[in-house]
């Protein structure tokens, strides 16, 4: 019996400002609106996505909204959130790295 191979998956490389994600870092003289201009989970996810270069999940936002770890609006019945609120939100996921410098 011989054994045949599987194919291996060749995957292609990465760009060299994903690699990096450089691109990503935001300037801190930014200003973020208090407005409640993200209606809906689906405006804030793509917020985070498009502008901090965030991830995150529409159970992770449930999560907060309903511990109130991030400020929410109710506008006719739905969620809306404020650019600087959800900023405020993701800067408080960060944690420490050990041994990181002092």
């Amino acid at each position: 019996m011989s054994r045949v191979s599987a194919p291996q998956r060749a995957t292609p490389p990465r760009p060299e400002n994903v690699r990096n994600r450089q691109h990503l870092v935001q300037p801190t003289n930014i200003e973020w609106s208090e407005q409640p201009t993200l209606i809906g989970a689906q405006d804030v996810i793509a917020f985070a996505r498009d502008e901090l270069g965030v991830t995150l999940t529409k159970s992770m936002l449930r999560h907060a909204t309903e511990s109130r770890r991030i400020q929410v609006f109710k506008l006719s019945a739905r969620n809306a959130y404020s650019p600087a609120g959800v900023v405020r939100f993701i800067e408080s996921l960060a944690r420490p790295v050990e041994g990181g410098a002092a």
